[in-house]
């Protein structure tokens, strides 16, 4: 049973999972960013359901057979991934008809949409890199497939070219525990879902080698798959965060391994003490860090925005519109740093990744003030006075 542990005196999901499930991620953190309410915003728990993992004993007794074990798991994630998503889906619209002043980014309708990411992306298809591969499930697993996949797959010589690696990414997951390296294996669209899946439990089992438990991790997986090329440029450059207000970026922060999260452009008087500012009251984007990503940033800049605008009209066409989001560009694998090309690696609801925006800093009246999740309000006070402005 999962139980809200939180100081928060709502306890609608006190009684959310019941699966006799062994291991799971705890759902009730990010179940606290429902009742984040400033301005009566919150936010979708969604993004962390594929988080979940199950955790199972690698049985050595020679009368056990342990895929056995981890077929029943499977079949766990499958059926926690499934029931948490319409479990949580039907809270949010209880609390909603109870309370209808609240709102909700993404609304119930278009929480599935962003959070499921394949969705999106099939949208974006040509703002993404070419060599992704987007895997729905079929309407029945062959799980004994997974299992020779995952049994047979041999990844070879532990050193490797970058070139020769590629990523998976699982739907529903929030944090970076679910994307997984493969190395010695590039995209194979011609391989099916259950290759992948197989491939991606076995990585994900390697470093519970020597433990007498597995893991199965991210039960996202049981919803799709998302398969690329190792991108060099992702590591080397990193990702540009682009906090949107109705597809209107607000405010970037840039991230890699080696500098962090740096806060590198704002829109004029966002972080005002304005507790009525709206979207039509900011000035232009301002690089606002030294840092010198690029000698031409204000022009890259301009990119970011026009494929921000892009991103804004595709979900719109098709009756998923934007609220407040952060865009992640990042620059396309077959580009160069001399001309590059960017691309969309990830969209995220308003839950925007705790991380970026816990770690981002400003200079307010020349002291370093750091926004922690006073950023959010920020962006959840603007959207709630702008509501107008997106409907005229």
């Amino acid at each position: 049973m999962l139980k809200n542990t939180s100081n928060n005196t709502n306890n609608n999901f006190n009684e959310l999972i019941d699966l006799n499930c062994i291991r799971y991620t705890p759902i009730y953190k990010t179940i606290n960013l429902m009742y984040y309410t400033d301005n009566k915003v919150a936010g979708s728990p969604l993004s962390r359901v594929g988080d979940a993992y199950f955790q199972y004993k690698y049985n050595t007794e020679p009368n056990i057979d342990p895929d056995e074990d981890l077929k029943k798991n499977i079949k766990k994630a499958v059926s926690f991934c499934k029931y948490s998503i319409n479990k949580i889906m039907r809270k949010m619209k209880e609390i909603n008809n109870k309370n209808t002043n609240l709102i909700y980014l993404p609304s119930p309708k278009n929480a599935i949409f962003i959070n499921s990411k394949i969705d999106y992306l099939e949208i974006l298809y040509d703002l993404i890199d070419t060599d992704t591969l987007l895997l729905r499930p079929p309407p029945k697993i062959n799980i004994n497939k997974v299992i020779e996949y995952k049994n047979n797959f041999e990844e070879g010589n532990k050193v490797y070219p970058l070139e020769k690696l590629c990523i998976i990414k699982t739907p529903y997951a929030g944090g970076s525990s679910c994307i997984i390296d493969v190395p010695n294996q590039e995209v194979n669209k011609s391989k099916p879902y259950e290759y992948w899946l197989g491939i991606f439990i076995k990585q994900s089992e390697r470093k519970y080698k020597n433990s007498e438990y597995k893991k199965i991790k991210c039960s996202g997986f049981s919803t799709g798959l998302i398969i690329q090329n190792y991108n060099d440029h992702f590591d080397n450059i990193g990702e540009f965060r682009c906090f949107c207000v109705n597809g209107i970026i607000v405010a970037i922060v840039h991230s890699n391994e080696e500098t962090g999260f740096n806060l590198i452009a704002n829109r004029k008087n966002l972080f005002d003490k304005n507790d009525d500012l709206k979207i039509e009251d900011l000035g232009e984007l301002e690089i606002c860090s030294e840092q010198n990503i690029f000698d031409n940033l204000k022009q890259y800049i301009l990119k970011f925005e026009e494929i921000c605008y892009i991103v804004r009209d595709r979900f719109k066409s098709i009756g998923q519109p934007l609220d407040i989001n952060r865009i992640d560009l990042i620059i396309s694998s077959d580009s160069t740093l001399e001309d590059p090309k960017f691309i969309v690696n990830e969209v995220e609801d308003f839950s925007c990744g705790p991380t970026s925006t816990r770690s981002v800093n400003v200079l307010v009246n020349n002291q370093e003030t750091y926004l922690m999740f006073r950023f959010k309000k920020i962006l959840a006070k603007l959207y709630y006075n702008s509501l107008h402005s997106f409907y005229i």
